[in-house]
This record gives structure tokens, C-alpha cells and sequence, in this order.
């Protein structure tokens, strides 16, 4: 049985020396995120509730812009028994044909 996961390598050292490098390159640590001092809870639950007014006034602000307009209505909802007549004539017609 083939090893799918070594296929492309000659060898199991090749494959392993391949590893090896990959590991070499990559960062151990993020050095940015390590630097950064853990965040309290409460500090936490303030940057919270800071972004939840922000987005209260965005909503607020939404709604005052849209106040008067109406939701237009939909093509099928104005006349529904448009679509109900315009199906059955490509029925009947169709039906004709055949």
C-alpha cells in the first residue's frame, strides 16, 4: 500500500529532513501577540459595552435616515393573480403544442 502522506519524497529521511526545515522557518511565538499585556475582565467587559452603544447609535442613526420610507412592494406582491393567469396561459398554450 502507497503512503499518500509521503508520496512526492524518495526517501522516509528525505521526508523527514523536509519536515525538519519547515520547522527551522516557522516562528515559534508571535512576538507582537506575546508582547501584549493579558486584558482584565473588566476592561474587557468595557471595550463591550463601549462597541455595543457605538453600535446603538449606528442603528439609531440607520433608522432615522429610513424614517417615512415604506418597503416597496415586490412584482409578485401587487398582483399576485398576475403570476396565477400568466401560468396558466403558458399551460394551456404549451399544452396546445404539444
Amino acid at each position: 500500500m502507497t503512503d499518500i502522506r509521503a508520496k512526492g519524497f524518495d526517501s522516509p529521511a528525505q521526508l523527514r529532513e523536509h519536515l525538519a526545515e519547515l520547522e527551522e522557518e516557522s516562528p515559534v511565538e508571535d512576538s507582537g501577540v506575546a508582547d501584549e499585556k493579558p486584558i482584565s475582565a473588566e476592561q474587557q467587559i468595557a471595550a463591550l459595552w463601549q462597541e455595543l452603544a457605538d453600535l446603538r447609535a449606528r442603528v439609531a442613526l440607520i433608522r432615522k435616515q429610513t424614517d417615512g420610507m415604506g418597503a416597496r412592494p415586490s412584482r409578485g406582491d401587487v398582483h399576485p393573480w398576475l403570476r396565477v393567469l400568466a401560468t396558466a396561459t403558458t399551460t394551456y398554450l404549451l399544452g396546445r403544442l404539444v
